[in-house]
């Protein structure tokens, strides 16, 4: 079950309306919407009227061009504690730890 997920939720290139769509949302019309809502019903409407040969042409597109990979979130203060004091404590048993880092972030 869960190898079958991981495999469709790799992404190798972008779809139709992905390329479609980040084209749209730079459109006057859209940009002068009210809201987020009211501009994702235009560009939903916009695409509803593509013909698929226009729509093929979209898909040409998204297959030659690669998905963006993700970026890793940066570090918050107390994972940089963490990865630079570990050595510190790596020989304690290991639920005792997390505390000892704790003791150490409470005094620094």
């Amino acid at each position: 079950m869960f190898r079958r997920t991981a495999v469709f939720a790799a992404c190798k290139h972008l779809t139709a309306f992905a390329v479609f769509a980040k084209q749209a949302w730079k459109l006057p019309k859209v940009q002068e919407a009210s809201s987020f809502r009211a501009r994702t019903r235009l560009v939903h409407a916009a695409w509803a009227r593509l013909t698929p040969a226009a729509k093929a042409k979209f898909a040409q597109i998204g297959k030659r061009t690669p998905c963006p990979k993700p970026r890793a979130a940066p570090l918050g203060a107390w994972q940089k504690f963490v990865k630079a004091n570990y050595k510190k404590v790596a020989k304690l048993p290991f639920k005792k730890r997390l505390p000892a880092l704790g003791k150490l972030w409470e005094k620094k």
